[in-house]
């Protein structure tokens, strides 16, 4: 896996910025619910320690951003995505609304969807359209300093046999 050019939040494409600022509103949206919840599990008297989970979610939700922001590093969206959902389903669904212990296979179907969601960081590359365009533009460019197109590339390529 090559390492991704640190590309700032203000210079991301259209289509990269519009996902980006989806992420952001659901992690905002997510953290603000966990918040909530903690406040009204605090208040009920809490009696199997949800407040703390509650809290816990709202602080880690924001744990990607960081890792990027500190590592120069940028996840893709499919890895923002999959940490969401691993992340609401267990602490939020799970453990706060305590479904956990009213539906018996739930504890299985969240840790089979856990190994898929780490899978996902672990095995698939970070792709970007626009990072494989940029080394399309190079290749071209790359052809251009040698006074050669790409078609006459592949037509010098075709008559030598290679």
């Amino acid at each position: 896996m090559e390492k991704r050019e640190w590309i700032k939040p203000d210079e991301l494409s259209g289509r990269a910025w519009a996902k980006r600022m989806g992420v952001i509103f659901c992690e905002a949206v997510i953290s603000a619910l966990a918040a909530v919840l903690a406040i009204v599990n605090g208040l009920q008297g809490d009696p199997e320690n949800r407040v703390f989970t509650c809290v816990c979610t709202a602080v880690f939700m924001w744990t990607p951003h960081l890792l990027e922001r500190l590592f120069r590093h940028r996840f893709s969206f499919s890895q923002h995505l999959a940490y969401i959902v691993m992340l609401t389903g267990s602490a939020i669904v799970g453990s706060a609304f305590n479904v956990f212990n009213k539906v018996s296979w739930y504890d299985c179907l969240m840790h089979g969807l856990s190994g898929y969601a780490i899978m996902i960081f672990i095995l698939i590359p970070p792709s970007e359209k626009g990072w494989k365009r940029q080394k399309r533009r190079g290749i071209a460019r790359a052809a251009r300093r040698r006074r050669l197109s790409c078609s006459s590339v592949r037509w010098e390529r075709r008559a030598s046999g290679r």
